[in-house]
């Protein structure tokens, strides 16, 4: 990196101008969408448009703000065209300062996953921003862009355990197959992507952070890498096509009736009309998977109802801040009405004082000892049993063991026409402590407490209205929901105890009618 800073390094670089530079198909609108999504950051720039903010005080930190406006990413929530010739003009301004400031080597600024996404975007984009543009501007352009691709095809990419190294690569096959200067470089570029590749997409389809937002933005890079590689008549790569072929199944099945994302791995709901676009283009028309077993969900739909549940697994390292609390947490959805929710773990803003309450295991529905989080799982036990369209799973971990000597399972079963959905919480072990079981109850649910304090109402926006009934009297308690990465407020239903000794049961259901007693 020392050598980086240099003047020879620089000078090294150079700076002429691409001797050819090859057409290439339009980045789709959903693609920046998608990874809008997966850093849950698209609101940032709408207001103010960062064309109106002088690039000295551009953040120069790892946030989704700052990664956005050096990635050029929000270059596409505007619309440039021949008869909008003054926003042309700022742009090119925009672009003329940035090179100004930054055309050298930068630590942030010139980061691979940066570099690749501004390189992927002024590349797809380069003749709307050249658009009537002076020749000065289109020298000082494109030479700095090439001498930004001649980098990143030299260095190593820092971070590969990210996502974001998909963004890198991403740029990487963009320029090679832009400027012939990089034509050599394409087989070994696509080589280190397909490894990548194998590196974060698991068996089952998921991504190694568990988050479904993440696995849709991972999809839309790779539809949209394949869809440049047949535009130029290229051999697909085996992991690219597996790799596509895997991840729209778990994509589909970790959205509720309504369209959205489940609120597991640092996801947000996401927009409907966005999934549906990154999965009609992936070709695949995929069934969504029940039994994720390596990501470690399963998905329980019957009738018209849909739960989504996580059997504990912990996500790789780098993502374990964002996904191990949610350990045996479920969320329940009927038709397009959300019913039992998790809080969510993502703000639009990361200095919230939400965030660090929304990483602990109570911000989601399931069961906690002591208030204590879940963060080390050394074991777990998952299975599944669907029997004449009903639907069964159980799961188990240890992660309370080494502290208070005892292991969880939770039960869960649907009926098959999806109006019966009970749950039993099992606690295995000596000990006295204090547990408490939340489910978390989407806002636009209505929520009334029989005289018992055993059973509630919930009456959602839309559709059925369901019943809660639990062995233990429980309390409806205030919660937040953070589903679009905004503060909502809510309820929950929250039944607490102490353990017993040997064995501790919580039965509990949820029913759209009477059923048998739990």
């Amino acid at each position: 990196m020392l050598w980086w800073k240099t003047r020879i390094y620089s000078h090294w670089l150079g700076n002429q101008l691409p001797v050819t530079l090859q057409n290439l198909p339009e980045v789709p609108e959903f693609f920046s969408r998608a990874i809008f999504l997966a850093d849950n950051s698209e609101g940032l720039f709408l207001s103010p448009n960062p064309l109106s903010i002088p690039q000295k005080y551009w953040p120069l930190s790892n946030e989704p703000y700052s990664r956005g406006l050096h990635g050029y990413r929000w270059v596409t929530l505007n619309t440039f065209s021949a008869s909008n010739a003054k926003l042309n003009y700022k742009l090119q301004g925009n672009i003329l300062k940035w090179i100004e400031l930054w055309e050298h080597w930068h630590s942030f600024v010139w980061r691979s996953d940066l570099l690749g996404e501004r390189i992927g975007y002024w590349l797809s984009l380069h003749q709307a921003i050249c658009m009537n543009a002076s020749p000065n501007f289109r020298k000082k352009f494109y030479v700095c862009l090439f001498r930004q691709a001649k980098h990143l095809h030299h260095a190593h990419l820092e971070d590969t355990n990210s996502w974001h190294c998909f963004l890198a690569h991403w740029g990487r096959i963009y320029s090679a197959f832009a400027f012939t200067a990089f034509n050599k470089k394409r087989k070994r570029t696509i080589k280190y992507f397909e490894l990548d590749i194998q590196k974060h997409v698991l068996p089952d389809g998921g991504h190694i952070s568990r988050s479904p937002s993440i696995a849709l933005a991972l999809l839309a890079i790779l539809v949209n890498v394949r869809d440049l590689l047949i535009c130029f008549q290229q051999t697909l790569p085996e992991a690219l096509v597996a790799g596509i072929d895997r991840l729209a199944p778990f994509v589909k099945a970790l959205r509720h009736g309504d369209g959205g994302f489940a609120l597991f791995g640092g996801s947000i709901e996401g927009n409907s009309d966005l999934i549906d676009e990154v999965l009609k283009a992936s070709k695949t028309n995929p069934r969504a998977i029940t039994n994720a077993r390596y990501t470690g969900f399963s998905r329980l739909r019957a009738g018209q109802t849909t739960a989504i549940f996580d059997s504990g697994i912990l996500s790789e390292p780098h993502y374990r801040n964002t996904s191990s609390a949610s350990a045996l947490a479920f969320e329940l959805s009927n038709g397009k009405s959300r019913l039992v929710c998790n809080c969510g773990n993502r703000t639009a803003k990361k200095t919230t004082i939400w965030n660090k309450a929304l990483f602990a295991s109570a911000a989601y529905s399931t069961i906690t000892l002591a208030d204590k989080s879940v963060s080390s799982i050394f074991h777990v036990i998952h299975n599944r049993n669907d029997y004449k369209g009903s639907r069964f799973v159980e799961a188990t971990h240890d992660a309370y063991y080494r502290e208070f000597g005892v292991n969880i399972t939770r039960t869960l079963y649907l009926s098959s026409d999806g109006h019966d959905f009970r749950g039993e919480d099992k606690v295995t072990g000596d000990s006295n402590a204090p547990f408490v079981i939340r489910f978390h109850i989407h806002p636009d649910v209505r929520i009334f407490q029989l005289e018992r304090k055993t059973r509630a109402i919930l009456k959602p926006l839309n559709g059925h209205t369901w019943q809660f009934d639990c062995l233990l009297p429980f309390t409806i308690e205030k919660s937040v929901y953070f589903g679009s990465g905004h503060l909502r407020r809510t309820l929950m239903l929250a039944v607490n105890g102490c353990l017993t000794k040997n064995e501790t049961l919580i039965k509990w259901k949820f029913s759209t009618q009477a059923s048998p007693k739990i």
